[in-house]
């Protein structure tokens, strides 16, 4: 077995592997929040203004965000 002489291809080797990972993860949670973020969206079209579905807590957190703006 040779002996690794540099860290350089090791590094670039993890450093590949972790952005393809993160990038994977990344595009999972943000097809997450677009998704949730849709059907309060027609949720609220659906029902002239008011949120009829879905978990009280998700539209509390999102009446907050809306008194901040």
């Amino acid at each position: 077995m040779k002996e690794v002489n540099s860290v350089a291809g090791p590094v670039i080797a993890v450093a590949f592997v972790t952005y393809l990972t993160a990038s994977l993860f990344l595009g999972l949670f943000e097809t997450g929040v677009m998704a949730m973020l849709t059907c309060l969206c027609f949720d609220l079209d659906m029902n002239k203004g008011t949120a009829m579905y879905g978990p009280p807590t998700f539209h509390s957190k999102m009446d907050e965000v809306e008194e901040k703006n």
